[in-house]
C-alpha cells in the first residue's frame, strides 16, 4: 500500500495561474503589509518606551512580516503521515505551496508533469484543502485520475467537512473525509488495501452515497507527533528556527464566523504535557528550532493544564513561545506565568471593537478586550496581536468608525506601556460551515462571488443590507490606514 498525501497550503488556482483579477479587481485590495511592519519596526526602534522589550518585539514582527512565507504546512496532514507510517503504510508527501514559493510552480500543465512520477505505484491520493484552495485541490485530483485511473482519491479538511455531499458529486473525488481523520483515514486505507472498502464513520464514499456519522474523536495521547522530517528542506529554510506545536483540539465557543468547532467539535481535549515537551525538545535538538507558536484556538481553556505546561516549558532554556489567549478568560497570574516560561507575545481574538458587531459574532464586549489589553500591558507583555475584520453582518460605517477609534486608543495605551499593539486587518469571509454562509438571509448577507478562489479575506465576496461591497472594501483600507497612523 502506497499513499500520496498532498498539501496545497494556501494556494488557489487564481494565485497559481496568475489569473486576471479584472472580474473582482475593484472589490479586492492587496494591502502593503510590509509597509505596516516597516512603520512598526521604525516606531519600536525610535521610541524609548519600547527599549526594555525591543528584542522580543522585533523577533515577533519579523515572524509576522514573513507569515505568508513562513510555514505553509498542515500539521494534520503530517500527523496522518505519521499514523500511516506507524502502521506499515508507505507515504509520499508533496507540498505544493513550498514548490510555488521556491519558484518551481508554473501552471497546471507543469503540475501534471510534477505529479506524474509521484503517482507511480500509488494506491490512494489524499489531499487537504481550505476553502480558497479547494479548486486547486480538485484540479490536482483530476490530474491524478488522468495519470493513474486506478488510484482512489479522497479529500479532507475544513471545507470538505462542510461541503462533503457536493464534493462527492465530482468525478475525480472518490471519497471525502469529514472532521478529524486520525482514525477514519487509517481505516479507509486499510480497507482499500484489503479490497473491502466498507462503511467507515467519518468517510463519505461514492459507492455508498451516505455519510456514516462523524469520525470518533481520537485520544490525543495516542496520536503520534507530526512527521516533521517530511517537511521539505526549502520550507524549513525559510525560517529554520520556527515551528508549530499543537496542545489541544476542540473549541467550546460558538463564534458565528468560525468553523473550528464544527471540524473538531465543542469537546476540548488536551495532549499529555510530557508529549508536548518531548516534541519541542526533539524539534529543538534535531532541527535547531527555538521559536514555537501554539496554534490552538485558545491556550487558556483549562488554566490548571496551562499552568502545569508553563512550568514545564520554563525548564527549556533559550526557547521563545507565542500563543492565542481568549479575552476575559486569561488573568494576570496566568499571563505572568507564561511570560516567565518564555512567552514573548500573545494573539487575542479581536475581530471588531464595536459592541453590536461583537454581539453578532458571539464575542465578548469591547470592555473585556480593553481590560485584557491593559492587564497585559501592566504585566509587561512585549506584543499583543490579533486580527480585526470588516464587513461582518451588521457592520455599518459607524461601527467601522468605532473600531478604528478604539484601535487607536488601545495602540496608544500599549505604546505608553512599552508594549506593541499589532492588528492584522482582514475582510470578513463567509466560509462554508459558518452560520452566515448557511443562513445568509438571517444575517442580511448576500454572497455575490461563487468562485472559492477568492474567499481569501482580501476580496469582498459579499454585500450586506447595511453596506455594499465598495463600502466594505473602503472599511478594509481604513483599518490599515488607522494602524499606519498609530505608528507614524
Amino acid at each position: 500500500m502506497r499513499v500520496l498525501l498532498i498539501d496545497p497550503g494556501t494556494l488557489s488556482n487564481q494565485k497559481c495561474e496568475k489569473k486576471s483579477l479584472a472580474r473582482f479587481g475593484e472589490y479586492r485590495r492587496d494591502l502593503d503589509v510590509s509597509s505596516l511592519a516597516t512603520a512598526e519596526i521604525f516606531c519600536v526602534r525610535n521610541t524609548a518606551a519600547y527599549a526594555p522589550r525591543r528584542s522580543a518585539i522585533e523577533k515577533i514582527l519579523k515572524t509576522m512580516e514573513e507569515w505568508q512565507q513562513l510555514y505553509p504546512v498542515s500539521l494534520g496532514l503530517l500527523q496522518l503521515a505519521a499514523i500511516l507510517r506507524g502502521n506499515g503504510i508507505e507515504v509520499v508527501y508533496d507540498n505544493l505551496e513550498a514548490i510555488y514559493m521556491a519558484g518551481g510552480y508554473k501552471d497546471l500543465e507543469w503540475l501534471g508533469g510534477h505529479l506524474r512520477p509521484l503517482l507511480n505505484g500509488v494506491d490512494i491520493v489524499g489531499i487537504t484543502a481550505m476553502t480558497p484552495s479547494i479548486n486547486l485541490a480538485l484540479s490536482v485530483l483530476k490530474l491524478c485520475k488522468e495519470f493513474s485511473p486506478g488510484c482512489t482519491t479522497i479529500v479532507g479538511g475544513p471545507h470538505a467537512t462542510a461541503e462533503a455531499e457536493s464534493l462527492l458529486t465530482i468525478d475525480s473525488v472518490d471519497a471525502v473525509a469529514t472532521g478529524e481523520a486520525d482514525v477514519s483515514f487509517l481505516r479507509f486505507c486499510q480497507a482499500i488495501s484489503n479490497g473491502n472498502a466498507t462503511d467507515i464513520p467519518g468517510i463519505l464514499q461514492k459507492h455508498t452515497g451516505t455519510r456514516i456519522g462523524m469520525a470518533k474523536h481520537c485520544d490525543l495521547s495516542r496520536v503520534p507527533q507530526p512527521a516533521f522530517d517530511m517537511i521539505p528542506a526549502s520550507v524549513r529554510g525559510m525560517r529554520p528556527n520556527y515551528s508549530l506545536v499543537m496542545t489541544e483540539r476542540g473549541c467550546r465557543f460558538r463564534c458565528t464566523y468560525c468553523v473550528e468547532a464544527r471540524f473538531f467539535s465543542h469537546s476540548v481535549r488536551f495532549r499529555p504535557i510530557e508529549q508536548v515537551i518531548s516534541e519541542i525538545r526533539e524539534l529543538s535538538s534535531r532541527f535547531g528550532m527555538d521559536y514555537f507558536y501554539f496554534p490552538d484556538s485558545s491556550f487558556d481553556l483549562d488554566k490548571d493544564y496551562t499552568h502545569q505546561l508553563a512550568t514545564a516549558l520554563g525548564e527549556l532554556d533559550g526557547i521563545s513561545f507565542v500563543c492565542n489567549l481568549k479575552p476575559g478568560s486569561c488573568d494576570r497570574k496566568l499571563v505572568e506565568a507564561l511570560l516567565r516560561a518564555g512567552f514573548i507575545g500573545f494573539y487575542i481574538g479581536m475581530e471588531s471593537f464595536d459592541d453590536d458587531v461583537l454581539h453578532r459574532m458571539r464575542r465578548p464586549p469591547y470592555h473585556v478586550f480593553k481590560q485584557t489589553v491593559e492587564m497585559m500591558c501592566a504585566s509587561g507583555v512585549p506584543v499583543i496581536s490579533g486580527a480585526v475584520m470588516v464587513g461582518f453582518p451588521g457592520e455599518t460605517t459607524d461601527t467601522i468608525q468605532t473600531t478604528c477609534e478604539r484601535m487607536l486608543h488601545l495602540a496608544s495605551t500599549c505604546k505608553a506601556a512599552g508594549s506593541l499593539f499589532h492588528v492584522n486587518p482582514t475582510v470578513f469571509t463567509p466560509y462554508p460551515g459558518t452560520l452566515p454562509y448557511e443562513q445568509p438571509k438571517d444575517y442580511g448577507l448576500r454572497i455575490v462571488v461563487d468562485n472559492f478562489d477568492y474567499f481569501d479575506r482580501s476580496t469582498v465576496v459579499h454585500e450586506l443590507d447595511t453596506l455594499d461591497r465598495r463600502q466594505i472594501l473602503d472599511g478594509y483600507q481604513r483599518l490599515f490606514e488607522t494602524m499606519m497612523l498609530a505608528y507614524s
